[in-house]
This record gives structure tokens, sequence and C-alpha cells, in this order.
């Protein structure tokens, strides 16, 4: 062979190999080999844990991506049971619960259907939770409770041979906002509190976790204070949040407060055991989130008196 040939040979050889490994360069833009995105939250949830959430997730879907944003973070969370407040685009969440493998979700169905209308409900992971009596509860007090009276539901949590090992009531609340709100939200937790009273001496279960949206602080002054049925019985009622009561979960000055709230009947405080809440900074995590998400953080609480194994 001539030395003209080998040196074709040569070139030849050079090019397929340099094609070989654009082919495969971790470098190239064509995305098939950059590896999975960086995820935008940090996880929450635990196999060795009960989490559950409130989440004030404003005027849903703020925004055109607010849907597929919002579907990554929760399940990046992984936070078993999540109340939900502000629920505007009801199809937009019924797609996005759709998408979401193994989860599910509902939407509290009182009748009004104008433009805006806000809405309470819950997701939660389809395997673990049997959700029943789903339903809305003191409708007959609407100006109280501005038009939204509160989600209620039987909850039943289980473990991985589905056997029951918690169940409770829940109620989702999203009270009456600003200064001049503050007799309208006094007197629904009122209405609300009684309620209670009158199920549990009517038969139901005494486990009740009651969340949400209060729109009111919970160390106001007593005169001022509007959570008074509630807290003038603390051997019955127990607010989770009182532990963070320095954080706030509202997130826009000069209005900045905790306002986002968990309270449980004290007959769970063993399961709670020595838990722990918190106001979750997912603002500091992901930079676009008050523009795309919301204007509050999601609060949690983990209880940890028991295994969910």
């Amino acid at each position: 062979m001539t030395g003209r040939a080998l040196l074709i040979l040569l070139v030849i050889f050079i090019f397929n190999l340099s094609c070989s490994k654009r082919g495969t360069d971790p470098g190239d833009d064509n995305g098939d080999n950059n590896g999975p995105e960086p995820p935008l939250v940090e996880q929450v949830g635990s196999d060795e844990t009960f989490e559950i959430a409130t989440w004030n997730i404003e005027q849903f879907p703020k925004a055109t991506d607010t849907r597929t944003t919002l579907q990554k973070i929760i399940e990046q969370l992984d936070i078993d049971l999540i109340a939900v407040e502000e629920i505007v685009g009801t199809s937009s969440f019924n797609t996005m619960i759709n998408d979401m493998e193994g989860w599910d979700g509902v939407l509290n169905s009182y009748p009004p259907q104008y433009p805006g209308y806000q809405r309470t409900g819950i997701i939660y992971k389809s395997q673990m939770f049997s959700v029943s009596n789903v339903r809305y509860i003191l409708n007959q007090y609407e100006y109280e409770f501005a038009s939204r009276p509160p989600f209620a539901a039987y909850v039943e949590l289980r473990d991985t041979t589905n056997t029951t090992i918690l169940d409770f009531n829940i109620i989702v609340v999203h009270l009456k906002a600003r200064d001049d709100g503050a007799d309208r939200r006094r007197k629904s937790i009122e209405y609300l509190e009684q309620y209670v009273r009158d199920e549990i001496s009517a038969g139901a279960d005494p486990d009740f976790i009651i969340l949400g949206d209060w729109n009111d602080q919970l160390d106001d002054p007593p005169n001022y204070n509007v959570f008074k049925a509630f807290k003038d019985k603390p051997s019955d009622y127990r607010f989770l949040t009182s532990s963070i009561l320095n954080e706030y979960s509202y997130l826009i000055d000069p209005y900045k407060t905790l306002i986002d709230h968990i309270m449980i009947t004290t007959s769970l405080s063993g399961k709670y055991g020595q838990g722990k809440t918190e106001a979750l900074k997912l603002e500091q995590q992901y930079g676009q989130y008050i523009s795309v998400v919301s204007d509050h953080r999601p609060v949690v609480s983990i209880f940890k008196g028991f295994s969910v194994n």
C-alpha cells in the first residue's frame, strides 16, 4: 500500500472516531446525557414519620408554569398530606393531580362558581390514605366564613401492610383576611370550636386536625385574640404552630406574619410525640417561588410518635 493510501485511511479513521465521540459527548447540547435536573427544593418527608402541611397556594395557578412547577415541588418535598387554600383553577388542579403518579386530591365542592372563587382541599399520597365523608361544613355561617365554609373529611392513614395506624377528622379553613375581618374570624372560630365539640359529643372520632390559612396571629393580646374559643381550652386543643411564633408564613413586606396554622385535639398529642413544626423557606431554595408559586410558605408538622412503616 502506498504512503498516500495509508494517509487517506488514517484521515478516515480519525474522522469516524471524532463522530463517534461527538455522539456521546456529555457536553453536547442535545440534552440526552446531561443527567437529571437538580431538585427545586429539599425533601422533607420520611418513611419513618407522618407529615401534614397547610399551604395557601396564591390564586392557583398564578403563572403559566405554576402547575408544572408546583407538581415538582410537591413530589420533591414528599410530604404525606397537604391542605391547600386559594385554588382558583379547578381544571388546572385536576390536571396536576392526574399527572402525579401515586397522589390524589379533592377540593371543596361548595357551590359558588364565579371567576376567582378560592377553594380549599387536600392533596395526599393515594397508597397511604383512605379519604371519606368529604364535605363542606358550617355553610349556614357564610358571612363569617367569607363564603368559604370549611372543607372536612375523614382520613385513615395506613402502613405498608394496609393496616390503619391513625384515623382522624381533618378540617381545612381559609378565614376572612385583613384587620376589618377580625370579628368575622373570631365568630367563625367560635362556630368551629362548637362544631368540633358537638361532633365529639355525638360519638365522632375525637382526633381532629384543623389547619389552613387562619389569617391571624396566635400571640395577639387577649383582648384582640381571635383564637380565644380554642386557646381557652388547652386541655382539649393544641396549636402546633405555637412553637414557631418567631417565624412567618406570609412573605410580603410589611405584613410578614405567621397566619397559617395547624391545630390538633390533644388526643393526638401522643402521635405527635417529639414532633416538629416549621414554616418551609422555599423562597430561599427556589428563586422564582413568590412570582410562580405563592406569597405564603407551606407550614408542616412532622408527627414522630409512631412509625408509618
